[in-house]
């Protein structure tokens, strides 16, 4: 069972994706743990038979069928969970990783992140990763002499030498990582090696590049029930945090680079001096002959942050010392012990009331932030947030304002083309209640008129608005944009509505560096000069054009 330092304020947690061996181990040990399990897998895909369980745990169970790219069919999958463990598992119609699977994978850690966000019962998530997306740069060699959980494969290696499980699981974490930090909520990673399960084969992803690995001693590989046992530890221990690396077994010797050729080959025995038929004992072959002369081999550095045991993992937290002596006897090349601060000690009861008012303050903040995402969705047409999650609801209400703001400016320039006017409209009568605007702060709105046209300039800092209401002329629009990208004055926004014979601009610019318009002073008496040289020249035209 859970540690006595940790009390769960929720019994539930969900596993996804469940369909793989890894999913179904999960299951299978929560269950046995006394947890209600929600299962959530792929459609088209079933749930692996759950040995050794009883009919009471299996009453436990819940089952959900999950689109990564259904919002809604994840958040059902957590309702009422206090904890997630993620593991992406391949669609069912894709069968290795490639460019396509990139894009997936990423999506789909997004959208989970998102759903656990807009749940305030998530009090933990525990993200499955690779070691593939730690070990791989440009100067591997070099790195790998003291590799830990803080280096991140490079993404453009990766992606140049077509690595795209390394890739595609270091984007996954990063975007995973990026929005657990955004939206406040508490994640750990477990870094696997490569995972020796009934499933794997010489033809899985993570091999790619193990020749490589083999000779700068970072293939790795990690057990089932180590691999189990090691993220229901981080998932129940209040103390863990950030990335664990996760192996217990490491290639660095020829025989047990035929040890995993013959389990990957399990239908002939592989050896390196005459097997030459198979991809994996060509590789053998090319490597094994530069590793022979080695006395030691550099390998994945023991840290406090990594998981290198077997099955029975200690309560007190891996690595043991008993386990540093092993590695010791392996012949791996240490490195000096860092000088680290000095721990304070807390008793069981502290470390409980800090996490508890951690998460009371957690999910009090999840809550204001989804009752305020409530409103301003209710405030809006449907079609505008139609995924629900945070991204899309404030993006659609931005969409939803400039519409609206639109859809004043046409009203209006309908009511005074009713009137059948043609004289000079002010602009406070086509934006009205602007008087009414507070100055203050980095705020700053003036109103000036000439014989060309009215402009009102509003300056927040490096982002001005700009309204200017002018008679309409030839080329006028192009001219004014035009001008403003000589002034560095950058647009965001733009939209215009005519009012015959007047015509209204309503920019939106931002002042970029450079610029000598520091002021709204200075704005306006840049536009107003602007729109002065633009009537002239279009007066000069006329004339020319009028002249025999």
């Amino acid at each position: 069972m859970a540690p006595a330092s940790f009390i769960p304020i929720s019994n539930t947690v969900c596993v996804m994706d469940a369909s793989g061996c890894l999913g179904a181990s999960l299951v299978t040990s929560l269950l046995q743990r006394g947890y209600i399990v929600h299962a959530s897998i792929q459609p088209h895909r079933e749930l692996q038979e759950l040995k050794g369980l009883h009919d009471e745990e299996k009453e436990r169970l819940k089952v959900y069928y999950t689109d990564v790219f259904d919002y809604q069919s994840i958040l059902e999958a957590l309702k009422g969970c206090s904890g997630l463990f993620y593991n992406f598992e391949l669609p069912h119609d894709q069968s290795t990783y490639d460019e396509h699977t990139l894009e997936i994978e990423i999506r789909a850690a997004q959208n989970v992140l998102e759903a656990c966000a807009q749940l305030d019962t998530i009090d933990k998530v525990v993200f499955t990763s690779s070691v593939t997306a730690v070990i791989w740069k440009e100067n591997h060699k070099e790195i790998s002499l003291n590799l830990d959980e803080k280096y991140w494969s490079d993404i453009n290696f990766c992606r140049n030498f077509k690595l795209w499980h390394a890739l595609s699981k270091t984007l996954a974490e990063k975007t995973a990582w990026a929005l657990a930090m955004d939206r406040g909520i508490s994640m750990v990673t477990v870094n696997a090696g490569l995972l020796l399960g009934p499933q794997l084969s010489i033809a899985h992803p993570y091999l790619k590049g193990a020749a490589e690995m083999y000779q700068d001693g970072v293939l790795v590989t990690v057990d089932l029930d180590t691999l189990v046992d090691a993220h229901i530890y981080v998932f129940e221990d209040i103390s863990a945090y950030g990335r664990y690396l996760c192996f217990n077994h490491v290639i660095s010797q020829p025989e047990d680079a035929i040890k995993l050729a013959n389990v990957l080959l399990p239908s002939a025995s592989v050896h390196p001096q005459r097997d030459h038929g198979s991809l994996f004992g060509i590789i053998l072959s090319q490597v094994i002959k530069a590793k022979q002369n080695k006395i030691s081999s550099p390998c994945l550095m023991h840290h406090s942050k990594i998981c290198n045991g077997g099955s029975n993992l200690p309560q007190g937290g891996f690595p043991t010392q008993a386990r540093d002596k092993e590695r010791v006897n392996v012949g791996v090349q240490w490195r000096k012990k860092r000088r680290r601060r000095p721990k304070i000690c807390k008793s069981k009861e502290e470390a409980e009331t800090q996490r508890n008012h951690h998460i009371a303050v957690e999910r009090n903040r999840r809550k204001q932030m989804n009752e305020h995402l409530a409103l301003l969705r209710s405030l809006m047409p449907e079609s505008y947030s139609l995924r629900g999650d945070q991204a899309t609801i404030i993006g659609g209400a931005i969409q939803y304002v400039k519409e609206l703001e639109q859809m004043v400016h046409s009203l209006e320039a309908q009511k005074l083309r009713s009137h059948n006017t043609h004289t000079t409209i002010p602009i406070t009568q086509f934006t009205p209640n602007i008087d009414g605007y507070e100055h203050g702060g980095n705020k700053f709105t003036l109103k000036s008129s000439s014989a060309a046209a009215d402009v009102e300039v509003t300056l927040i800092e490096t982002h001005a608005n700009l309204r200017i209401l002018s008679k309409k002329n030839p080329r006028q629009l192009s001219k004014l944009i035009s001008g403003f990208q000589s002034l560095r004055l950058t647009i965001l926004h733009l939209s215009v509505t005519a009012l015959e014979p007047l015509v209204l601009y309503s920019f939106s610019v931002k002042v970029e560096e450079g610029c000598h318009l520091t002021d709204a002073d200075s704005i306006s008496q840049a536009v107003h000069e602007m729109l002065r040289i633009i009537e002239e020249d279009v007066s000069t035209y006329i004339v020319n054009l009028l002249a025999p």
